[in-house]
């Protein structure tokens, strides 16, 4: 049977308090510079945007908005009249403006942005086409571009780099066992078996079609043939290990459920979690995001679960010598299998790396680039530190086959030191007298990260395991671990924090105040089904305060360049500017009282598209305990439209797309988009021109009539294509479709599951404004955001959710049937929403 999500309701009783609390400590929105402020440079010291309340049916532009996208009820009218907006959700007879029958678009989101400004002729203009221009549709093209790019880079050099790292380490690892003494020959046994799993699971990808546009070969990576692909090397092993890794690879493809009888393959195989959990959660290996889509990112996926998700205790004597023959394997030069799969990893962008480890580098320098620097140790780090050790302790020269005698320098410099890697001898994982040595320095070891330092200043806080490609510090992340209680991965736990998060929390320390009010409200959803005491409420939103406040401070310190230091984080830094609160000057609607929860459905919306595309890569938060003919005839009248006036966001996102521009230049990656006419380039244009409109309009100036025309006419879903080249997603319909869903917690107490964040179809936005001597009504697109708790634990792919968001709608035929749909009904929206539906 499918599990049933739970929403139960609880009221709000201490709403009040939990304001005060995080009023105790400024919010991070108000220490940002703002247009009051002063702003950047251009900016307009005074807001005078000229606004005046009107019934939205006298519009100029009402009957064509109304015939076209409603008709609206009594009550839409009645909220948009009172908030001066109204968010839409797409509903059964609703026809946007791409249908069916016109065939799909490159993006769901998107087509429907750029056809709501009608055809690019202005005889073809009409009075519905009034735009309005709101953070969702940049940030949703910021978002699709930003997953096309990394989804490039996976199933193709990443994919190519991360086979090739671990081919040849592999092949190094055989090679230094065979000359190993017999007290090394146990952990170069173990150490081959550790390899042998992701090695494995790499290998069953379908390799990527010579142009990137074309269709991929399905298949390959099954189970059935994984086993195959291991049985060419099972007589690497003794038997007790092969059994391990079929077993772990039938854990890995049936997310835990099938195994080989006998121990847990990770404890056979002397592996543990990475994260805050006790035990491997299998279900964590289950293909999502984008990832779910082909089968070379599925494989890569798995792969990189097992390297970044399982490691080496440092601080037990059991998990070094795996851990040294890792090491040394990592730091030799690779055999003829590493030399082929090399050469295939290269393309025009890249040449093909040296050494393992150069492949190892290059991965980590682009996927740090898209995501974040990881800041718990990894194995590189490892390799460094146990090659100088080795070399200190002046052990004999080895066999140049064995990756460079002690001293040698090996092809490639070491990440950060700029000195070369140092091969590590055959003999090192028996050599009691050199773990001995080695052991207090690893369990000290520390990586150099990036950015972030106050934030990731504090006691190092997660399981002391090393593993191979370690998760990433995100800050997103980092609030949710602060603010949840999250059992034994922290040294100091709060057990007065809640143990299941949600993502209110995230935007209450970001600044929220409106976030702070309904605080409490959902701290009790999170504990209704925990046996916790009368006291365990407040007590909750007390802590929570406290934290969300100290937080924000934070958050406010942190220097520009440390978020422009990923392009993940700069997309997290224009988030931020979506908690703040508008006063006189600005237009009605941003002023009305339900704006701050559309600003939370933009931010959280934003937010899962950030979480889906990285998914992989962050740190994966768990609970223990706790466009026709040309036509010259003139148009009669031209719609106005509108840009949301708020300079500080658009000033951020125009920071976010230099940061991907630079980050692509600086690491030699996707040379067309640096070119002015690519899409990422149009889009910076885009927003430079949006900038300067939205102070325009907010310093009470007119627009021009190429201003307006600019309004209704530019596109944005060019960011879901190839520059020209086709869609990203081919011809599925369903890829293509906007609706996503991510899980984001893993709760593990007596009420077991998982929190999922989902965004339904594209919403429609109403826009009240009065400025330039005429009232009309603005149409954009906005998110749909919802959060649930799905029991028991299981993790819903992209599919899974659409089936039922999608369910009665005008695209549902491009959905894959299916018979025994894991959600039952579309969730309820949150608690925080009513604002917007009542």
């Amino acid at each position: 049977m499918p599990a049933n999500p739970s929403w139960p309701p609880r009221p709000s009783v201490l709403a009040a308090l939990a304001a005060a609390l995080f009023l105790l400590a400024p919010p991070a929105s108000a220490q940002a510079p703002g247009i009051e402020a002063g702003g950047p440079a251009g900016g307009t010291a005074v807001p005078a945007f000229p606004d005046s309340p009107f019934d939205a049916r006298t519009a100029v532009n009402w009957e064509a908005v109304d015939k076209v996208y409603g008709p609206f009820s009594a009550g839409e009218v009645e909220r948009l009249n009172r908030d001066r907006f109204l968010v839409v959700p797409q509903r059964p007879g609703m026809k946007l403006p791409w249908a069916p029958e016109y065939g799909y678009p490159y993006d769901e989101m998107l087509g429907v942005f750029d056809g709501l400004g009608g055809p690019a002729e202005p005889a073809g203009r009409l009075p519905e086409h009034a735009r309005f221009v709101g953070p969702d549709a940049v940030l949703h093209a910021f978002h699709k571009y930003f997953s096309e790019r990394l989804k490039d880079l996976e199933r193709g050099v990443l994919s190519g780099l991360l086979e090739a790292m671990l081919t040849g380490i592999y092949e190094n690892a055989l090679d230094m066992r065979s000359r190993a003494p017999e007290a090394a020959r146990g952990a170069w046994d173990l150490a081959v078996a550790q390899m042998a799993v992701p090695l494995t699971l790499i290998e069953t990808r379908a390799r990527q079609a010579e142009n990137s546009w074309e269709p991929e070969p399905e298949g390959g990576d099954s189970l059935e043939d994984a086993l195959r692909a291991f049985a060419a090397r099972e007589a690497d092993l003794p038997e007790d290990l092969r059994t391990a890794v079929r077993s772990a690879l039938g854990k890995v493809y049936s997310n835990g459920a099938v195994g080989a009888p006998g121990p847990d393959p990770a404890e056979a195989l002397h592996l543990v979690p990475a994260y805050n959990s006790e035990g491997v959660d299998w279900t964590q290996f289950t293909p999502r995001s984008h990832y779910a889509e082909r089968s070379s990112t599925r494989a890569y996926f798995r792969a990189s679960i097992w390297l970044g998700q399982l490691g080496w205790k440092r601080d037990r004597a059991e998990f070094l010598p795996p851990l040294v023959a890792w090491a040394a394997a990592l730091a030799g030069p690779g055999g003829d299998g590493f030399a082929r799969a090399a050469g295939a990893a290269g393309d025009s962008s890249f040449s093909p790396p040296a050494t393992p480890a150069d492949a190892w580098r290059t991965v980590m320098r682009l996927t740090s680039f898209f995501v974040g620097f990881h800041e718990d140790p990894s194995l590189m780090e490892a390799t460094d530190l146990l090659a100088e050790s080795w070399r200190a302790r002046g052990t004999p020269a080895g066999p140049p086959s064995s990756g460079g005698a002690v001293g040698e320098e090996v092809p490639g410099e070491r990440e950060g030191a700029g000195a070369p890697a140092m091969g590590i001898g055959p003999e090192a994982p028996g050599d009691a007298a050199f773990l001995a040595v080695v052991a207090p320095a690893l369990a000290s070891l520390a990586p150099d990260s990036a950015g972030f330092s106050e934030l990731r200043g504090t006691e190092y806080r997660g399981k002391g395991v090393i593993s191979v490609l370690p998760q990433r510090f995100t800050v997103p992340w980092f609030i949710a671990a602060e603010l949840t209680s999250e059992g034994s991965q922290l040294r100091h736990v709060r057990t007065d924090l809640p143990a299941r998060f949600s993502g209110l929390y995230l935007a209450w320390a970001l600044g929220s105040g409106y976030s702070a009010s309904l605080a409490e409200r959902e701290i009790g959803l999170g504990l209704a089904n925990e046996t916790v005491g009368p006291d365990a409420l407040p007590k909750a939103l007390a802590a929570m305060g406290s934290v969300a406040g100290d937080l924000a401070s934070k958050l406010s310190r942190v220097p520009a360049e440390d978020w422009a230091s990923s392009a993940g984080s700069a997309w997290f830094n224009a988030l931020r500017t979506l908690t703040r609160s508008f006063g006189e000057g600005y237009p009605l609607y941003m002023r009305s009282g339900s704006f701050a929860a559309k600003q939370l459905e933009t931010l959280l919306g934003s937010w899962t598209e950030l979480k889906h595309d990285t998914v992989l890569y962050e740190k994966p938060n768990f609970a223990e305990m706790g466009e026709g003919g040309e036509d010259e005839s003139e148009p009669k009248w031209q719609p106005k439209g509108f840009v949301e006036p708020n300079p500080e966001f658009w000033d951020a996102a125009v920071a976010a797309a230099d940061a991907l521009r630079d980050g692509f230049r600086s690491n030699g990656i996707f040379p067309d988009a640096l070119e002015g006419y690519s899409s990422l380039g149009e889009f910076s244009e885009h927003l430079a021109r949006l900038s300067g409109i939205a102070r325009k309009e907010l310093a009470g100036e007119a627009l021009s009539e190429d201003d307006y025309e600019f309004i209704r006419t530019f596109g944005l879903e060019r960011m879901a294509m190839r520059d020209g080249f086709g869609s990203a997603g081919g011809d599925n319909p369903e890829i293509n479709l906007s609706g996503l869903v991510v899980d984001v917690q893993t709760v593990n107490t007596g009420d077991s599951g998982v929190v999922h964040e989902g965004l339904g179809p594209p919403a429609l936005m109403l826009v009240l404004v009065a400025n330039d001597g005429e009232r009309r009504v603005t149409v954009g697109v906005a998110y749909d955001h919802y959060e649930f708790f799905v029991r028991p634990v299981m993790r819903l792919t992209d599919s899974d959710w659409k089936a039922v968001a999608y369910r009665g709608l005008q695209y549902e035929s491009a959905l894959i049937a299916k018979t025994v749909p894991k959600l039952p009904a579309l969730p309820p929206k949150p608690v925080w929403y009513d604002p917007l539906r009542k």
